[in-house]
């Protein structure tokens, strides 16, 4: 299992076939409570607290479980101090109703991202993420589901060497969600991505029309 600090309230937990195995467990037991998901969770408290020095005990705790293949499983732990830090994380307003934080002594699920009902008509958003190393953006790549959907392109400014990745997407879920904040984690998220669009077109290069991500993915995974 490896573990990767990712903020001050964050920690993220990537566990691998063998990991499952070892463990004589599968992706669709997550949503059952049972004591091998159990065991799993106290692992992972364990960790966070040898490795990073990470006390989950003293705040209720967000984790969103999120099959990256079907042998393969990524976990963010999130501590929440308060009605705000969930609103942000759902991306509601602060006034909002968020969902209440799972603590420590309930079991996990998977996140919300594979029910349909979780998904909401809109307008077309637009993202674009600027990337100064190419092995980040396959890193991140890497890192989508096959399933997703999101529209992007991949642009690179040949006279600075920086790659733009150009998302566009009309529902919003939480595999959306997640997928965006991966992805600035990994690049800088331009503010303002209409504007950005016009110089991407007139002064970049267009190195992957469709599906970039999708494409990296299959690359890095080869």
């Amino acid at each position: 299992m490896k573990a990767e600090r990712i903020n001050k309230n964050q920690i993220r937990f990537t566990l691998n076939k063998a990991d499952l195995q070892e463990r004589q467990l599968k992706v669709t037991e997550l949503a059952y409570g049972s004591d091998k998901t159990k065991a799993l969770f106290d692992d992972m408290m364990h960790t966070a607290l040898t490795e990073f020095g990470f006390d989950f005990s003293e705040k209720p705790l967000m984790i969103e479980a999120i099959p990256i293949s079907e042998e393969s499983l990524m976990i963010t732990v999130t501590k929440v101090s308060g009605q705000n830090d969930l609103a942000a994380l759902f991306g509601l307003p602060e006034t909002a109703s968020a969902p209440k934080p799972k603590t420590m002594s309930a079991p996990f699920t998977p996140s919300s991202e594979f029910d349909p009902a979780d998904q909401t008509k809109g307008s077309e958003q637009h993202f674009i993420y600027r990337f100064t190393d190419f092995s980040l953006l396959c890193r991140a790549a890497a890192l989508v589901p096959d399933s997703m959907q999101l529209k992007n392109q991949l642009y690179k400014d040949e006279a600075k060497g920086i790659y733009y990745l150009a998302v566009r997407f009309t529902k919003t879920s939480g595999k959306t969600r997640f997928v965006l904040t991966m992805l600035g984690e990994y690049a800088t998220d331009i503010c303002d991505a209409d504007l950005m669009s016009s110089y991407l077109t007139e002064h970049c290069r267009l190195l992957i029309k469709t599906r970039a991500l999708q494409k990296l993915s299959a690359v890095e995974h080869s």
